[in-house]
């Protein structure tokens, strides 16, 4: 609880805005839920605080919130926005339009989306890694959907629990 009330006080006093801005994703069987998420950028740019956050993976904290109520679980698929899965240009306009389903194709979305993503609560810690690739590009969902895939086809609960220390160990930065 302390790392929330830190992390949002620093956030705040960082630009006097809220910390936290709420975001539609898409969980479990296609079904919406909100994420919350710290406000770690500002005009485009990542800001000081959010580096630090980003760094240590404090990032995700608030996404404990959605873990317990089971809209997300501890390991899986990173959730996405709405647009960035269905190739709907009227409905969920996207910059550049970048989808799962126009990068990836019919197929391989099909087979991403019914067996690699929707089977799954979306998960807190993930085997994709962002940090590796320019977010929105086609390399990055090209990625992102892989390892969504990788998951899918090797999870075990040794793996997802290395997956966890991992993360935590950035969080304490003992990584």
């Amino acid at each position: 609880m302390r790392v929330v009330v830190t992390a949002g006080t620093v956030i705040w006093l960082w630009d006097w805005n809220a910390p936290v801005f709420k975001q539609e994703r898409i969980g479990q069987y296609g079904d919406p839920f909100i994420m919350r998420k710290w406000c770690t950028m500002k005009g485009g740019q990542v800001t000081p605080p959010g580096e630090y956050m980003r760094r240590r993976t404090l990032d995700e904290t608030l996404n404990w919130v959605n873990v317990s109520r089971h809209e997300m679980s501890w390991t899986g698929p990173r959730p996405l926005v709405a647009k960035e899965i269905f190739h709907d240009p009227q409905a969920f306009r996207c910059e550049r339009g970048l989808t799962m389903q126009g990068v990836l194709g019919t197929t391989r979305f099909n087979r991403w989306y019914q067996y690699g993503y929707t089977p799954f609560l979306p998960g807190l810690c993930s085997t994709f890694r962002s940090h590796d690739f320019q977010p929105g590009t086609p390399e990055y969902m090209k990625a992102r959907a892989e390892a969504n895939l990788e998951h899918a086809e090797t999870a075990t609960p040794e793996g997802d629990r290395e997956l966890m220390t991992q993360m935590f160990a950035r969080m304490t930065n003992l990584a």
